[in-house]
């Protein structure tokens, strides 16, 4: 990945696709502050993700993976969504 530039507005949705090994996921652990950037930055609004308390964070990023044994916090996607 190279040169990734966006912003969301309250109430938007972003979906990513592409080819596996694409950096898809990657990019998601990143912008949800799992993963730290390898250069650039990450901000929520207008904060570094990285300073973020967790719960700060959750209220505002949710990821959900199409594969159930890549879900965060729960085993199933259901689950995951009803968790918030």
């Amino acid at each position: 990945m190279h040169a990734i530039s966006l912003e969301l507005h309250d109430g938007e949705w972003l979906a990513l696709t592409g080819d596996n090994g694409a950096g898809k996921s990657t990019l998601l652990r990143i912008m949800a502050g799992l993963l730290s950037p390898t250069s650039g930055s990450v901000t929520l609004n207008g904060e570094p993700i990285a300073q973020l308390k967790n719960r700060q964070r959750a209220a505002a990023i949710g990821v959900l993976f199409q594969e159930a044994e890549n879900q965060i916090f729960h085993s199933n996607v259901a689950q995951e969504v009803a968790f918030g």
